[in-house]
């Protein structure tokens, strides 16, 4: 259920052209990858606008909760809502990026879950 058509962008790359890209694509994250998609850290648009100078890497959140394509959705909601993450990258063991979740996805598929059992 993660959004595979995630908006990514490099360390070095300059934070006016990364806001850009979120404006451009209307999203809210950019996840910020290395040269072999491992996952590096989280922007999310709020912190790209303020301010707009410098790289997506000094304004990134470092080391963001991940999490695996087979996690349970309802311990990963709890955990969601009991840390306030909005968003986590999903990633192989490798810790290369497959996809994003948001926080209201999951909710949303948490309570289809409950609402069919």
């Amino acid at each position: 259920m993660a959004d595979r058509n995630v908006l990514t962008c490099t360390g070095d790359q300059p934070l006016h052209e990364v806001l850009a890209m979120l404006d451009e694509t209307a999203r809210r994250w950019c996840v910020v990858v290395d040269a072999e998609q491992v996952v590096l850290g989280l922007l999310p648009h709020e912190d790209a606008a303020s301010p707009t100078e410098g790289t997506a890497g000094e304004a990134m959140r470092a080391g963001p909760t991940t999490v695996r394509a087979d996690q349970q959705l309802g311990p990963l909601l709890e955990r969601m809502n009991h840390t306030g993450t909005q968003a986590v990258p999903v990633t192989d063991p490798e810790g290369r990026l497959l996809g994003l979740l948001e926080r209201a996805d999951v909710e949303r598929a948490v309570q289809q879950e409950q609402a069919e059992a």
